[in-house]
């Protein structure tokens, strides 16, 4: 009978070691995914990638308005959190590029008859007195957004 309660003890030992080193582990590929969705560019995004909980975002920011049809997002913070970008949106009219920071909509410009151009950094969309300006990083699709916004203003 001793040897099986020091067989248990034993036992109990390794439970808790295990729990413990595969606790560890998790944390460390959390810590892994959360490091290279950091450093992993931003991307252009079309509507149907862009993940639910973004949208949702946008909605509670007021951002994004009933009727709206988002066709094009691009997150432009450090962390890709979604409090910053632009996004490009049909609404029932016509299409229009928007610009928000801290979850405030701060430009947004018609696309028709728009003046687009792009600099290695960012795209300007101007039409009249209205402005957007919509930086990008290196590979997040600039010249993809810039030539999309092009063929819709001409």
């Amino acid at each position: 009978m001793a040897t099986f309660s020091s067989l248990g003890l034993a036992l109990y030992a390794g439970l808790i070691l295990t729990i413990m080193l595969s606790s560890c582990g998790c944390g460390l590929l959390s810590l892994n995914t959360a490091v290279l969705n950091i450093a992993s560019p931003k991307k252009l995004m079309g509507a149907v990638e862009v993940d639910p909980w973004r949208v949702q975002e946008l909605e509670r920011y007021g951002v994004l308005q009933p009727g709206d049809t988002l066709l094009l997002y691009h997150d432009h913070t450090g962390m890709g959190d979604g409090t910053a970008g632009c996004m490009v949106l049909a609404p029932e009219d016509q299409a229009a590029v928007v610009r928000w920071d801290d979850t405030k909509e701060t430009a947004r410009v018609e696309v028709s008859g728009a003046t687009v151009t792009q600099n290695p950094e960012d795209v300007t969309i101007t039409n009249g007195d209205a402005q957007v300006v919509c930086p990008f990083g290196e590979d997040e699709g600039i010249e993809k957004f810039a030539r999309m916004l092009q063929a819709s203003a001409g």
